[in-house]
Order: structure tokens, then sequence, then C-alpha cells
């Protein structure tokens, strides 16, 4: 007899991910969300601008770019995060997201997260980090056991966006 799959099995999906560190955090962010990755070295001379709440460090020019510019070990209230950036479109505005380490792209089932791991701007879901053990290269056997699925859509306020859009076009 067949049974209805239950509501966590329906939800699992596998998909492509940019893995990438926070902290103690594995994280994965869908290739579709993505622009580029560039290492930490990238930016074109310094940050410009007043860093602020949510992570904000000002604007940053990367290949010519001009982009808001975020530290998401600083957004999570962890030590700055001092590796590459994460490059990506919200909104029509270039945003330039810094973590501690881009590792590589892996294929990665996730899941809805507990309600108590669900934080905003942290995302809803999130992966099993043993089921990239030996795909990864330099994966941290440090890190948390769960991985976040980061929802770049999710991870600013409208009004974040619309402050660096003001930003970014003041530095342009």
């Amino acid at each position: 007899m067949n049974r209805p799959a239950s509501a966590a099995t329906a939800a699992v999906q596998v998909e492509p991910l940019l893995l990438a560190t926070c902290g103690p955090w594995a994280i994965g962010i869908p290739v579709a969300q993505l622009a580029r990755v560039a290492p930490a070295e990238a930016p074109e001379g310094p940050i410009t601008g007043t860093p602020g709440p949510g992570g904000w460090l000002g604007v940053v020019r990367i290949s010519g770019l001009v982009l808001a510019a975020w530290d998401l070990g600083r957004r999570w209230n962890l030590a700055p995060s001092l590796g590459g950036w994460i490059l990506a479109r919200r909104q029509g505005l270039g945003v330039a997201l810094r973590v501690d380490r881009c590792l590589q792209l892996a294929q990665a089932a996730t899941a809805p997260l507990p309600p108590a791991l669900n934080v905003v701007g942290m995302g809803a879901s999130g992966f099993a980090t043993e089921q990239l053990t030996g795909l990864t290269h330099g994966w941290d056997a440090q890190l948390a056991p769960i991985g976040l699925r980061l929802d770049l859509p999710r991870l600013w306020t409208p009004q974040e966006l619309a402050n660096a859009r003001v930003a970014v076009g003041a530095a342009a």
C-alpha cells in the first residue's frame, strides 16, 4: 500500500549550493542566487562609509562594480568575517557579502529547520554537514553538524536595501 510522504520528507530538496563558512556555521547558498564569488583581496581600495548595524560595512568596489557590502559574521553577532566575498543582486542592487571561506560547489539535501533554529536572516532550511564529508577541500570538522541554507532574498530588510542603495548611489 502506498503511503503519503510526510511533510518533512516532502520538503527535502536536493540543490546545488556554494559551500562557505561563517564562524562555527557551514552555510550553503543556492547557486541560482549568486552572481559570482571573489577572493578576500578582491576589493579595489578601502571600503568607504561607516560600518553600522546588521553587519553593514559600507560600499566596496570589486572588478569595477560598486557594491553594498555586509559582513555575515558581524550580522550574526560573531567575529568579523575576513574571507571571500559572495556577490549577488538584490532588487536591482549589487551586494557583496563577506564570509570566512568559500569552499566549493556541491549538491546537498536541504530540509526545513526546527522552529527553534529558524532565525530571521539565517535561513529557514538547513542540511546535515555529514553528507559533505570528503566532498569539500578545507572542510573543518569543528563546524556545527547542521549547516544553514542561506536564502539571500530573506537576508536583508527592505529598509537595509534602501539605505544601501543611497550609499551606493553616492559612491558611484
